[in-house]
């Protein structure tokens, strides 16, 4: 198992942020500042008076991006994913749970889950992220659970970036 965590400042109220997350015009910006995106698809969202509950459809640029090891059977369509999360409006808490496109009987194979939290801090928001990934696969699981972190970290990062320009406009 791979844990990460990322941690991220922004210079805004915390209900510009959240209100910014939530914002439709949010998912273009995000498409043209990861390269790493082909479409971001939302597919559901629920709220009520204490949740947000969301769907959303990842699909990635594949390229070159499957690794050696893993294009005999990985095909690109296995590398999309659907995000489910969850956010507990009074805790500035979400929780999150990646589900990869992958064949059924190679579902159990891969966990990629985490929770993010958002604090007022003087002069803006304090984002933690806490992430884990989990690949059960006898000798690349470890090496394929370094790969994934690094494009997630990356992709948090370049999120990040992009909210930060947001925000500034």
């Amino acid at each position: 198992m791979t844990r990460f965590s990322i941690e991220n400042r922004f210079q805004c109220t915390l209900a510009e942020f959240e209100r910014r997350l939530f914002d439709p015009g949010l998912q273009p910006r995000l498409l043209a500042a990861m390269p790493t995106l082909r479409a971001i698809e939302p597919l559901s969202r629920e709220e009520d008076e204490r949740e947000i509950r969301s769907r959303v459809r990842y699909t990635p640029e594949v390229g070159d991006r499957i690794p050696a090891f893993g294009r005999k059977v990985i095909r690109p369509s296995m590398l999309t994913w659907i995000e489910e999360s969850t956010f507990d409006k009074a805790r500035h808490v979400f929780h999150y749970r990646n589900l990869p496109n992958l064949p059924e009987a190679w579902r159990d194979l891969f966990d990629s889950h985490g929770s993010y939290s958002l604090t007022a801090e003087e002069g803006g928001v304090h984002r933690r992220i806490d992430g884990e990934i989990h690949v059960k696969v006898p000798l690349f699981g470890g090496r394929i659970e370094r790969m994934l972190e690094r494009e997630v970290t990356e992709s948090f990062r370049s999120e990040a970036a992009a909210l930060a320009r947001w925000l500034a406009e």
